[in-house]
C-alpha cells in the first residue's frame, strides 16, 4: 500500500463519528484499479474508491477526481456495496513529481466543493448513515511516512488542518475517517497523529502471524478506546524477480478471519490485493485464495445486509429496484 479547533473537538468528533454505526466491512483495499469492483462486488460490503486524476500543474486534477469519484460511487450503490472514498486530493496538495503531500490553504473549501456534489447526487445524506452510500472516509494513505509526524508533542499541525476541513464540514462531520499506517508506526513519532482517525490499522506483508499479533496488540494500546481497527493482510504473491509487496507468499487469510471473527474492535477486513499486474499476482488469480476470500467476504456482507431493514434495502442496490419499478410498470400498463 504505497501507494484545527483543535484535539479536545476533534476528539470528540471522533467519538461521534464511531458511535454512528455498529456495521463492520470487507473489502479490498485499492479496488477501484484495473476494474477490480467489476468482479468482486458480488462478495464485499466496502468499495474502497482511491484513485485520483493527476493534471496540469504537477498536482491532482480535483474537478476529475471529483468526477471519477462519483462515477465509481454510481456504481457501488448500484450494486447495494458502501464504499470508503479519499480525502487526500481535496483537503492537501499533491506534487507528482516528488510524490509528496504538502498543506493547502483552501482545503476547507475545495472539500465543500466535493462534499455538496456527494450530497447533491445522493451518496453522502447528512446525518443518516443508512441512506449514504459513502460509509468511511480514507484520509490519506500511510501518513506516518509522509511527512506528518507529530510536532512538539501534537499532531501534526498540517494533518490537523486536513481533518478539520473533513470533521468541520456539515456533510462529513459525522462520517468515520480512516487511514493505514506503515508497520514503523511506533517509531515514527505519529502517536498524536493516530488519534485523528476513527478507523486505524497498519501493514506489514512479511510478518508472520506471531509477529503482526504482535505488533497489532501494540497498535491498540496506542488508541483510545473509541478508535476501531483496519486489518489489511497481504492478498498477494510476488512474481518471481520482484518484491513489491515484501516477498514470499500472501497472509494466511484463515488467521486474519480468526482475528475479525474474535476482536470486535475491527471494523475494515481490507486485503490487498485483489488485480494482478507485473509486480504481483492478486487473489483474483490465486484459486485457492479467491475461494476463501470469497467465501470470508460473502459471510460478512450476509450478515451486515440482513442486520436491519435498512441495510437489507441498501444491499439490494439501486440497479435492482430499478429494474423491478420497471417490471411493475409494465405489469400495469
Amino acid at each position: 500500500m504505497k501507494k484545527l479547533l483543535l484535539t479536545g473537538l476533534l476528539c470528540a468528533m471522533s467519538s461521534m463519528a464511531v458511535a454512528q454505526s455498529s456495521d463492520r466491512y470487507f473489502g479490498y483495499f485499492f479496488d477501484d484499479a484495473n476494474g477490480s469492483f467489476q468482479e468482486n462486488y458480488g462478495h464485499i460490503n466496502l468499495y474502497n474508491i482511491g484513485q485520483m486524476i493527476i493534471g496540469a500543474g504537477d498536482t491532482a486534477d480535483r474537478d476529475l477526481t471529483a468526477e471519477y469519484t462519483l462515477g465509481e460511487l454510481a456504481k457501488a450503490k448500484a450494486h447495494g456495496v458502501r464504499a470508503i472514498i479519499t480525502a487526500s486530493p481535496f483537503v492537501l496538495h499533491w506534487t507528482d513529481s516528488t510524490g509528496k503531500w504538502s498543506a493547502e490553504p483552501n482545503a476547507s473549501a475545495v472539500w465543500s466543493t466535493f462534499v455538496n456534489k456527494l450530497v447533491a447526487a445522493g451518496y453522502i445524506v447528512p446525518g443518516r448513515p443508512d441512506l449514504s452510500t459513502v460509509a468511511a472516509i480514507y484520509v490519506i494513505d500511510e501518513p506516518d511516512h509522509a511527512g506528518f509526524g507529530d510536532i512538539n508533542g501534537s499532531a501534526n499541525p498540517t494533518l490537523q488542518a486536513a481533518v478539520n476541513a473533513i470533521r468541520s464540514n456539515a456533510g462529513t462531520s459525522g462520517i468515520p475517517l480512516a487511514s493505514i499506517l506503515t508497520v514503523d508506526f511506533p517509531n515514527d513519532n505519529f502517536a498524536n497523529g493516530m488519534r485523528l482517525f476513527d478507523w486505524v490499522g497498519f501493514d506489514w506483508y512479511p510478518a508472520t502471524s506471531s509477529q503482526w499479533s504482535s505488533k497489532y496488540a501494540q497498535l491498540k494500546s496506542m488508541l483510545s478506546a473509541n478508535q476501531r481497527t483496519i486489518i489489511a493482510p497481504k492478498a498477494a504473491v510476488d512474481n518471481p524477480g520482484y518484491s513489491e509487496l515484501g516477498g514470499g507468499s500472501y497472509n494466511d487469510p484463515n488467521f486474519f478471519s480468526s482475528v475479525y471473527n474474535s476482536d470486535p474492535r475491527v471494523v475494515w477486513f481490507a486485503p490487498f490485493v485483489w488485480f494482478t499486474k507485473t509486480e504481483w499476482t492478486g487473489t483474483r488469480d490465486i484459486p485457492a485464495l479467491r475461494s476463501i476470500y470469497t467465501q470470508i467476504g460473502s459471510g460478512i456482507r450476509s450478515i451486515t445486509c440482513s442486520s436491519s431493514a435498512a441495510n437489507q434495502g441498501f444491499c439490494r442496490g439501486s440497479a435492482t429496484k430499478v429494474g423491478a419499478i420497471a417490471a411493475v410498470n409494465l405489469l400495469l400498463q
